[in-house]
C-alpha cells in the first residue's frame, strides 16, 4: 500500500504479509539481505514479555529476534517463515489425517512447551498463527496481546498456559475437520483423548503442554528436540521465494544478451549511472518486461520504470554486487592505489572490504590475481590477523581463506573445483577448532559452529567437533562479566534470573538471553547472601549489619530487617526466611512483619507449614528439626527422635512428605508416620523442588542429581566431572551418587538421615538458591557467576539396582542379575523377573533367548524370553563366560582349562584356550576367547585353536565390526589396536586412552569405535584414528550396536550417543536452530550465511 513505510527500525520493507487487530506484518530485510517478518504494532508490548519471548528456543516457533520503536511506531522482528498459514493450507488442501495430523499436533505442542517454559503465554494460538514452512509447522505471534474480537474468554490479561492448551485442542480439531468447533469423535486415539482433555471446561484438569508433548512422543530423549524432529516431517515442499531468490530466478531465465544488459538496467534504475545506458534497447527492454511481469519492477506511467520494492537493493546479492562495482574491479583499483601511495597500511583492505574480497574468492569465481593484488591481499590479511588477535577474535577462518585463495600464485585455479574443496576443508578445520575453544563458555555457538563446519566439509576435525557438541551435557552457559572474589550469587526458584551482588550494586541477569535486566544500588559492600522472590519483584541482600529488601522495578529500598551476619537467606514464595549468626530463624511477611521466630534455621515452607532445622553454630547445640503450622509445632514423635544435625531439607509441595539430609544420607519421609519412602543418596548441601513439585534437585560435593517425585526415580545425574567446585560447581558436602533410591517401610527412628557425627554441622556455604530445577532443566550458579543449564530427560532412569548386566545386541532388552533374580527391562520398562542365582549372561543375537550360569557351577540354563520360561539346562564345565554364535545354534562356554562349544545336543572342547571373554565374528567362522593377558582364536568348524594374534598383551576386551572385516582389542594399559578380520595383523599404531579399556563396540557402519574406560565413553574415528569429542560420563557401561551407540551405566543411566553425524546435526538444529547472520559474520568472515539445518 502507498501508506506503508519503505524503512522501519533499520529494516527495508518489501510488502505486507497481513494485518489484524495487533498491527501490520511486513516482509522485511536487513542491510545484509536477510529476510524477516516485522510486525508494526498499534500499541507497545510489555518489554518483559518481549524479552521473555526472545528466550524461547525451538524449531517449532518463529523466533523473536528484536523489538523497538521507530518514529513512535513500536515493532517486533521475528524469523520469517516461508509458507502458508494452517487456515490457508486446510482451505486449499483439506483437513489433515493420520501421521500428518500427528506431526502438526506434535509441532504445536512442542512450540507451546518451549513458550511456557520460557515464562510466556501465547494468548492467541489460532490456525492463522501456525505457519507451514520448509522446516515444518512454526507457531508465530507468541507473547503479544491477542487480536481484538479473536481471543476467547478469559480476558487477555488473565490468560494462562491452560488457556493455551485449550487453544491447542481447538487448533488440532480445526486441522482434522476444518472447523474449530468440531467433535473430538472425528479424531483417532490417542489424539482423541488428548484433545478431549485439553478442551476440559475445568482448566485445572487440563494437561500441561509438556504432558501433551510427552504423550504424543514415544521417546526417552529431550521432548523439545524429539518433538521438533517429528514435526519436521510436515514441511512445505515449495516455499515462497524471497525477493532476492525471485530476482535470481528471473535472471537465470534470461538469454545471454539479456543477462549482459541486466546490470546496466538496474544500475540505471538505482541511479548509479547517469548516461550511456539506453534501457529502451531491445535486450534491455526485455529485461524490464521480465522483471515487471515478476512484480519486481513497476511502471507508474509516463514511460517511467522504478523498483517495485526498494528492499530489492539489499535482498538480491547480484544487484548488491553490481552496485558495489564487483570485488575484482575494487581490488584492482585499491591495489593500484596502495602501490602508488607507497604501500601504506592505511590503504590496505580491512574489515568488510577484505571479507568481501576473500568471500568472493571463496564462492568459486574465476580469478587470476596479479602479483601486486596478491601482495595487497596478503598484507591486508596479516594486518587483520594482528588486530584480530589483539581483540581476542579468532582469525583462523580468515587465514584459511587466504591460504587457499592465494596458494596458486595468481593462476586461475577455480575452474576445476579443486581449490574450492580445499578451501572448504581448510575452513571447516579452522571452524571446528574455534568451536572447541568456545565449548566451555558458549556451548550454543560452539554446537552451531560444529554443525556449520560439518556442512562446509565432512573432515575428521569437523566430525570430532560435531560429536563433542552432541555429547556435551551442558545446554547453555552464562558468565557474569563483573564477577569478582567478593561476588555473591543467587537464582530465583524457577531459575529465570541470576542475582549478582558486588561492590554495593546488585545486578539481575537473564542467563538465557545474557542480558542485564536491572541494577539496584545500595546493596551494601559487605553483602554475604542474596535472594529473589518468585515474581522477581523483590530482592533481599544480607550484609554484615542487616538484611536489605529492595523493589527491583524502582530500585527503592523497601525496608531494612534487623538480621546481622545472616547465615541463611531464601524466599519461600513471598515469605522471606533469615537465620542470623546466633541461630535465630525468622520468617518475614512482605510488609516486614514476622510470621514466626525460632532458634532454628528456617529451611523450607510449602505456604502452610514451615520446616525448621538446627543451624550449625558454635553458639547453638544441634536440635531435632521441627515442622510448624499456624504458629505451633506439629506433634511428630518420629521427627523428635532424630539424632544429629540435618544439613538440608525440603517440604514436599503436596504436604505429605519431607526430605531430610544429614551426614549419613538423604531420605524422603512420610510426614505423618516418618516412614522412609526412598533414599536418594549421601548427604546433600542443597535440596530444591521445581515450581510444579514434580522434580527434586539434590546437590552435593560430587555433583547434582534430579529425582522424579512420587516414583523417586532418578532423571539426571551430573557427576563431579561437570559439577565439582574446581569446575565452577556451587556444591559442597557429599554427592548424590546412589544408583537408585532404596525403599523401606520402617519408621525413621535411628535410621534417620541425621544419624552420625553431629559435629559436622550445617554447611552454611552450600548451594542455597544457587541450584534450581524446572521444566527447562537444571540450572546452577557456581563461583565466578558461571551459570550452567542442563536438560532434564523426558523419562526417568529406571531403578535397575546393583548387579551384573547384559544387553541384547539391538540394545532393547537389558538383563540385570543380583544373585537371587534376573530382571529383564525392555526399553527401560520392567517386563519380567526370572528366579535364578546366575550372574553370567549372554543373549542370542536375535534377542529371543538368554543363557545364564552361576560362576563355578557345572550347568547353563537357557531361557525363552518370549514366554519367560526355562527351556533347557546344559551340563557343562564350571563356566566363566558365555557367548551365542550369530546363528544362535552354538553356545560357547568358557571354563578354566578350555572352551566348550554346545550345539545340537553335542559338546566339543577346545583345549588350551582359556579366558572369560568370548566374542564371535559376525560370519560365525571365528570365535575369540580372551583375558587380560592373551587373545585366542578358535575355528568353530574344527573346534581347534587358530594362530594367536601377533600381540598377546593386546587383550582385555575384543570387538568386531558389524561386517566382520575389522576387529579391535583394548588392554589394561589403555591401548586400543585395530586388526584384520583374523586378528593376525594390526592395521596401524594403537590408539592410546591412558586408562583401562573395559568395553569396545563398533558403530553399525564401522566408521566409529566406542571405547568405555575409567574416564568415560570415548568415540574414535576408525579411518583417521582421531578422537571424536570428549569422553562421555556413563560409569562402566554395557554397549549395544546400532545407528547410535547405546550405553547403560552401572547406575542405570542410559545414554544414546549419536555417531551418525547427520543425526547429531539434526539434534543440534532441533535444540538450537540456525547460526545467526551475526555469528556467520564474526566466525566465518567472507562467507555468505547459508542454511545449516
Amino acid at each position: 500500500m502507498k501508506t506503508d513505510p519503505e524503512h522501519l527500525g533499520g529494516y527495508w520493507i518489501a510488502g505486507r504479509l497481513g494485518s489484524g487487530g495487533q498491527g501490520v506484518v511486513y516482509e522485511a530485510y536487513d542491510d545484509a539481505g536477510e529476510r524477516y517478518a516485522l510486525k508494526a504494532l498499534h500499541t507497545a508490548p510489555d518489554e518483559r514479555e518481549v524479552e521473555a519471548a526472545r528466550r524461547v528456543r525451538s524449531l517449532c516457533v518463529s523466533r523473536v529476534l528484536a523489538a523497538g520503536v521507530d518514529g513512535g511506531t513500536p515493532y517486533v522482528v521475528s524469523e520469517f517463515v516461508a509458507g502458508p498459514s494452517l487456515r490457508v493450507k486446510v482451505g486449499e488442501s483439506g483437513p489433515y489425517q493420520g501421521i500428518d495430523l500427528h506431526r502438526l499436533a506434535t509441532g504445536a505442542a512442542t512450540a507451546l512447551t518451549a513458550i511456557h517454559e520460557a515464562g510466556v503465554v501465547h494468548r492467541d494460538l489460532t490456525p492463522d498463527n501456525v505457519l507451514l514452512g520448509p522446516d515444518g509447522p512454526k507457531v508465530i505471534d507468541f507473547g503479544l496481546p491477542p487480536s481484538p474480537g479473536r481471543s476467547p474468554e478469559p480476558a487477555p490479561a488473565d490468560q494462562t498456559p491452560e488457556d493455551d492448551v485449550h487453544a491447542w485442542g481447538r487448533l488440532t480439531l480445526f486441522a482434522a475437520t476444518g472447523e474449530e468447533t468440531g467433535s473430538v469423535a472425528a479424531l483417532e486415539p490417542p489424539l482423541r483423548d488428548l484433545v478431549a482433555q485439553a478442551l476440559d471446561e475445568d482448566a485445572n484438569r487440563r494437561p500441561s503442554a509438556r504432558d501433551l508433548l510427552l504423550k504424543l512422543l514415544d521417546s526417552a530423549g529431550d521432548p523439545l528436540a524429539e518433538g521438533a524432529e517429528t514435526a519436521r516431517g510436515l514441511r512445505t515442499d515449495a516455499p515462497e521465494p524471497s525477493l532476492g531468490e525471485l530476482a535470481e530466478q528471473v535472471y537465470t531465465g534470461l538469454s545471454r544478451a539479456e543477462q549482459d544488459a541486466a546490470p546496466a538496467v538496474f544500475l540505471h534504475l538505482t541511479g548509479k549511472t547517469t548516461g550511456g545506458h539506453d534501457i529502451t534497447r531491445p535486450a534491455a527492454a526485455l529485461v524490464v518486461q521480465r522483471y515487471t511481469d515478476a512484480g519486481l519492477l513497476h511502471r507508474p506511467g509516463e514511460g517511467r520504470v522504478v523498483l517495485a520494492h526498494s528492499a530489492l537493493l539489499v535482498a538480491w546479492p547480484r544487484l548488491r554486487e553490481w552496485m558495489e562495482g564487483g570485488p575484482v574491479v575494487s581490488l584492482a583499483e585499491a591495489a593500484d592505489a596502495w602501490q602508488r601511495r607507497g604501500r601504506r597500511a592505511a590503504d590496505l583492505p580491512q574489515g568488510e572490504r577484505l571479507d568481501t574480497v576473500l568471500g568472493w574468492a571463496a564462492g568459486g569465481q574465476l580469478v587470476a590475481l596479479s602479483r601486486t593484488e596478491r601482495e595487497f591481499v596478503v598484507a591486508g590479511t596479516r594486518l587483520a590477523g594482528v588486530r584480530a588477535r589483539r581483540r581476542g577474535v579468532v582469525a583462523g577462518v580468515l587465514a584459511a581463506l587466504l591460504v587457499v585463495a592465494l596458494a596458486t600464485a595468481g593462476v586461475a585455479f577455480w575452474q576445476a573445483g579443486t581449490a574450492t574443496q580445499a578451501l572448504a576443508e581448510t575452513t571447516a578445520k579452522a571452524l571446528a577448532g574455534t568451536a572447541g575453544t568456545l565449548r566451555t563458555g558458549d556451548p550454543i555457538t560452539s554446537r552451531l559452529l560444529s554443525a556449520a563446519a560439518w556442512r562446509l566439509a565432512p573432515v575428521a576435525e569437523a566430525r570430532s567437533a560435531l560429536m563433542a557438541a552432541a555429547t556435551d551435557p551442558v545446554r547453555d552457559v552464562f558468565a557474569d562479566p563483573d564477577a569478582g572474589a567478593d561476588s555473591v550469587y543467587a537464582l530465583d526458584q524457577a531459575g529465570r534470573w541470576l542475582v549478582a551482588v558486588r561492590g554495593g550494586t546488585a545486578r539481575v541477569w537473564d542467563p538465557v538471553s545474557k542480558t542485564l535486566l536491572m541494577e539496584v544500588r545500595g546493596a551494601g559492600r559487605s553483602a554475604r547472601l542474596a535472594a529473589l522472590n518468585p515474581a522477581g519483584t523483590t530482592l533481599a541482600v544480607a550484609t554484615t549489619g542487616d538484611v536489605r529488601v529492595f523493589d527491583t522495578r524502582s530500585g527503592i529500598l523497601l525496608r531494612s530487617l534487623p538480621v546481622k551476619a545472616a547465615l541463611a537467606l531464601s524466599y519461600q514464595g513471598e515469605i522471606l526466611s533469615t537465620t542470623d549468626k546466633s541461630g535465630l530463624g525468622v520468617l518475614w511477611r512482605a510488609d516486614g512483619g514476622q510470621v514466626t521466630a525460632r532458634p532454628m534455621s528456617m529451611l523450607s515452607t510449602d505456604g502452610r507449614r514451615v520446616l525448621a532445622t538446627s543451624v550449625a553454630s558454635d553458639v547453638v547445640a544441634p536440635r531435632p528439626p521441627e515442622i510448624l503450622e499456624g504458629g505451633g509445632k506439629l506433634d511428630l514423635p518420629w521427627l523428635t527422635a532424630l539424632r544429629g544435625a540435618v544439613t538440608a531439607g525440603a517440604l514436599g509441595p503436596d504436604g505429605t512428605t519431607v526430605v531430610l539430609s544429614g551426614p549419613s544420607g538423604t531420605r524422603v519421609h512420610d510426614l505423618a508416620s516418618g516412614r522412609t519412602l526412598a533414599s536418594t543418596g549421601p548427604a546433600a548441601s542443597s535440596l530444591s523442588y521445581s515450581p510444579d513439585g514434580r522434580l527434586l534437585a539434590q546437590g552435593g560435593r560430587e555433583g547434582v542429581a534430579v529425582w522424579q517425585t512420587g516414583t523417586w526415580q532418578r532423571m539426571l545425574n551430573i557427576p563431579d566431572r561437570a559439577a565439582s567446585p574446581t569446575n565452577d560447581s556451587p556444591a559442597r558436602g557429599d554427592s548424590p551418587t546412589s544408583d537408585s533410591p532404596t525403599r523401606g517401610d520402617s519408621p525413621a527412628g535411628g535410621d534417620s538421615p541425621a544419624g552420625g557425627d553431629s559435629s559436622q554441622g550445617r554447611d552454611t556455604e552450600g548451594l542455597g538458591r544457587a541450584l534450581v530445577v524446572g521444566p527447562s532443566g537444571v540450572r546452577y550458579a557456581g563461583p565466578g557467576g558461571r551459570v550452567r543449564t542442563y536438560t532434564v530427560p523426558a523419562t526417568a532412569q529406571p531403578p535397575f539396582g546393583p548387579g551384573t548386566r547384559a544387553l541384547s545386541r539391538d540394545g532393547r532388552i537389558l538383563a540385570v542379575a543380583d544373585g537371587t533374580t534376573i530382571t529383564l527391562w525392555d526399553s527401560g520398562r520392567l517386563t519380567a523377573t526370572l528366579p535364578s542365582t546366575a550372574t553370567l549372561m549372554a543373549f542370542s543375537w536375535d534377542g529371543k533367548r538368554l543363557a545364564v550360569a552361576t560362576p563355578g557351577q557345572p550347568s547353563v540354563d537357557v531361557w525363552d524370553l518370549a514366554e519367560n520360561s526355562r527351556i533347557s539346562t546344559l551340563s557343562s564345565s564350571p563356566a566363566s563366560g558365555l557367548a551365542y554364535s550369530p546363528d544362535g545354534r552354538t553356545l560357547a562356554v568358557a571354563s578354566k582349562d578350555w572352551v566348550e562349544l554346545h550345539a545340537a545336543g553335542q559338546v566339543r572342547r577346545v583345549a588350551g584356550v582359556t579366558g572369560p571373554g568370548l566374542v564371535w565374528r559376525p560370519d560365525g567362522l571365528l570365535l575369540v576367547a580372551y583375558d587380560d593377558e592373551r587373545v585366542h582364536t578358535v575355528d568353530p568348524l574344527t573346534a581347534a585353536p587358530s594362530v594367536p594374534n601377533a600381540n598377546g598383551k593386546a587383550a582385555g576386551v575384543v570387538a568386531f565390526s558389524a561386517d566382520g572385516r575389522m576387529a579391535a582389542t583394548g588392554n589394561t594399559l589403555g591401548h586400543i589396536t585395530l586388526w584384520d578380520t583374523a586378528l593376525r595383523a594390526p592395521l596401524g599404531p594403537p590408539l592410546v586412552t591412558g586408562k583401562r579399556v573395559r568395553a569396545l563396540m563398533f558403530s553399525r557402519d564401522g566408521a566409529v569405535l566406542a571405547a568405555a574406560g575409567q574416564d568415560g565413553l570415548t568415540l574414535w574415528d576408525v579411518r583417521t584414528g582421531a578422537r571424536l569429542g570428549q569422553p562421555v560420563e556413563v560409569g562402566e557401561p554395557v554397549l549395544a550396536q546400532g545407528s547410535d551407540v547405546l550405553a547403560i551405566g552401572a547406575d542405570g543411566q542410559r545414554r544414546t550417543i549419536a555417531v551418525d553425524p547427520e543425526r547429531a546435526l539434526r539434534g543440534i538444529c532441533a535444540q538450537d536452530g540456525e547460526l545467526s547472520p551475526a555469528a556467520w559474520a564474526r566466525y566465518l568472515p567472507g562467507l555468505s550465511p547459508r542454511k545449516i539445518c
